[in-house]
């Protein structure tokens, strides 16, 4: 009997997807759990004081997209937030690279809107958009970055830039995060809520519409080599690739996939019946499926390693200053 292996692969991709994921969601919140506990010995500086997780910048994007401009225009790399900085450059080259595979396989951001997408599913409750909402909807995150870009790289300078960088807010910025979650406000809870439930009708709400972060990673996904190809020859026009898409793309309109809206979770990829969708250089070149998510896995892994070696890594900022901060910001 002859096995398709390239079908076991394609039908595997969904479950190694979410085995990913799932990997990186408890890695975060492990992330989470370690950070807690700095922050609570650096209120009360009792016993030995516990290592600070510097992956914890990851989630800091804005500090880190401040950052970007010294290192650009002096080459001065971010001592406060230096992971944070790290994790921002890999990832921006893991999208031009292989595609936005940052949000469609480590993103808990986008773990999390993938079970509220499922959620919608089992409950018959996922609505359509119509396109007089969808393309008003769709500018939202192109407004908000494009704010950012302009406050950062027009209005600032860098001598505002590293006087931010600098100042004890920043400096604390990850205990904010903290307090942020951990004691949210009326206008936060509300916020959430709506999302929450626009998640559960409009299919993956937070990642098509509102996230300036995957926008970014996009706008140079969209200039790399690797795209989505589809062969028209092949196609028997099923739709299941445009119903599985989590970025709303109507992949069987189009030969080559050249949107900042696919995030490189090859659903389209493992949900076509005739294998005529795969990722490729050109529709002359084609990848192996899993190209995508070992390229953006190996790209974060080795500018991990090389941070740690060069000392780009763990904050600049000792243990005392951070202690001295904390206590300064705790209510």
């Amino acid at each position: 009997m002859k096995i398709n292996y390239l079908h076991i692969t394609r039908s595997r991709l969904p479950r190694l997807r979410q085995a990913i994921q799932l990997v990186y969601l408890c890695y975060s919140i492990l992330l989470g759990i370690q950070f807690c506990q700095f922050y609570e010995w650096a209120l009360n500086s009792q016993g030995v004081p516990p290592v600070r997780p510097a992956g914890i910048e990851a989630f800091l994007p804005i500090s880190a997209l401040l950052a970007l401009k010294p290192l650009f225009l002096h080459g001065t790399y971010d001592p406060i937030h230096p992971a944070g900085l790290t994790l921002l450059l890999a990832i921006t080259v893991s999208a031009f690279f292989f595609r936005k595979g940052f949000c469609g396989w480590v993103c808990p951001v986008g773990t999390v809107s993938n079970v509220l997408e499922k959620l919608s599913r089992n409950l018959h409750c996922k609505r359509k958009i119509s396109p007089w909402i969808k393309y008003p909807l769709n500018s939202v995150k192109y407004l908000i970055l494009a704010f950012f870009f302009y406050v950062i790289f027009v209005q600032m300078d860098s001598k505002q830039i590293n006087s931010f960088l600098f100042s004890p807010y920043n400096m604390t910025a990850d205990a904010r995060m903290l307090h942020f979650f951990l004691s949210p406000g009326k206008v936060l809870l509300i916020v959430l809520a709506t999302l929450f439930v626009l998640s559960v009708f409009i299919k993956n709400f937070w990642c098509r519409f509102v996230c300036p972060y995957g926008l970014f990673l996009g706008l140079f996904a969209v200039l790399g080599p690797v795209q989505i190809q589809r062969s028209k020859d092949d196609c028997t026009q099923c739709g299941k690739c445009d119903q599985n898409c989590p970025g709303g793309i109507h992949v069987s309109n189009s030969e080559t996939i050249r949107s900042c809206e696919c995030i490189g979770c090859l659903e389209c990829v493992s949900s076509c019946p005739t294998a005529c969708v795969k990722p490729g250089i050109s529709h002359t070149y084609s990848l192996p499926c899993l190209l995508i998510p070992i390229g953006t896995i190996s790209v974060l892994l080795i500018a991990w390693g090389i941070a740690v070696s060069t000392g780009y890594w763990h904050s600049q900022i000792s243990v005392e200053m951070f202690t001295k901060f904390y206590k300064m910001m705790s209510p």
